[in-house]
């Protein structure tokens, strides 16, 4: 894609699904290439119905992309190389119209999932039971049930993550994350000691316990959110977000001061999209409760991603590797401005 835009081709890019994936590979990829035409195609609103979804919209929109809620029929290849993307538009609007006939460089799929090999081959998974979906069916200790109706022997087999379904199901339902995978971990390892130890009577049940999330909003920036479900610790964590996000805003408007009055070359520092909250990203903290955005939420994912591995030397190396990353990413970026400022100013020459 780089080549293309040296050669003075802006390259057109479909991004298929609007939840976690899509919005985090949409502003990504704006980011990274803003020559390029970027398009998220969305069933719904991105992330509609968290509390992302009104900061995810005003930060797609101040990165260029593009949102199109649609479903998607067919993709096909055309004999030139170019994509074609036959869909059915999900909007009210009628003044969006669906052009079918135009062609797209690239299509990044990122709606809907499936458990990975070798889950998908159900004959690989004699005795073990599959759900419609072809995951693993387990109880709620995660440990998996036989595929031979009314059989009274357990197999001693557990799952996690994304390759299982708890059935009955268990609320609250655990989203496919890792979040959710790395609370299961500790319940699997638990019962499978316990199995060993032959000290079943102490088998753990799995409830998840929404921690709220974090998400990439494309190169330095990214976006904390709250819990969704009413617990304690929802009521703790809400209150310290949006006295945080206020705050935020504030120290954004001073910094926007600074820059209008200063020397420093505006559009610059716009097109880096740096904030202390939201502002680098176009939202307004008034209309995104239970949230935080911006470089500071960026690079508090960052750590939160760091502190969540397991040794000290893990989570020294993954806390290196993202500040040296985004260090280069921003020089980049930086460069890229400069050189193409003073190209323009060549020009006007």
């Amino acid at each position: 894609m780089d080549q293309k835009i040296r050669q003075g081709h802006f390259p057109r890019l479909a991004i298929v699904g609007g939840g976690y994936g899509g919005v985090e590979l949409a502003a990504c990829v704006a980011r990274r290439l803003p020559k390029a035409k970027v398009t998220l195609l969305s069933r719904g609103r991105p992330m509609s119905g968290t509390r992302a979804e009104p900061l995810v919209d005003q930060a797609l929109k101040k990165l260029g992309v593009a949102v199109e809620i649609c479903s998607v029929d067919e993709i096909k290849k055309n004999t030139n190389g170019q994509t074609t993307i036959q869909r059915t538009s999900n909007s009210n609007d009628s003044s969006l119209t669906i052009d079918a006939e135009d062609e797209w460089d690239a299509v990044l799929w990122t709606a809907g999932s499936l458990p990975a090999y070798p889950v998908t081959k159900g004959e690989n998974m004699d005795g073990l039971a599959l759900s419609s979906s072809g995951r693993l069916i387990v109880d709620k200790t995660l440990r998996c049930s036989s595929s031979t109706e009314n059989s009274k022997v357990m197999p001693s087999v557990w799952a996690l993550g994304d390759c299982c379904e708890i059935t009955p199901v268990v609320l609250p339902v655990p989203p496919k994350t890792a979040q959710a995978a790395m609370q299961q971990a500790d319940v699997v390892a638990s019962n499978v000691l316990s199995k060993i130890l032959n000290q079943e009577s102490e088998t753990e049940v799995f409830k998840f316990q929404d921690l709220g999330t974090v998400l990439s909003l494309g190169g330095p920036n990214g976006a904390i959110l709250g819990p969704t479900e009413d617990t304690q610790l929802t009521s703790l964590l809400i209150p310290l977000l949006d006295t945080a996000r206020i705050g935020f805003g504030i120290a954004d408007s001073l910094f926007a001061t600074i820059i209008d009055s200063s020397d420093i070359d505006k559009k610059a520092v716009e097109s880096l999209g740096l904030s202390i909250g939201g502002y680098g990203l176009g939202v307004d903290p008034e209309s995104t409760p239970g949230t935080l955005s911006g470089t500071l939420s960026g690079a508090s994912r960052r750590a939160i991603y760091a502190l969540r591995m397991p040794t000290n030397k893990q989570r020294a190396v993954a806390g290196a590797s993202a500040f040296i990353s985004s260090a280069a990413a921003l020089a980049k970026e930086a460069s890229d401005q400069i050189q193409s400022s003073n190209s323009n100013n060549g020009e006007k020459r």
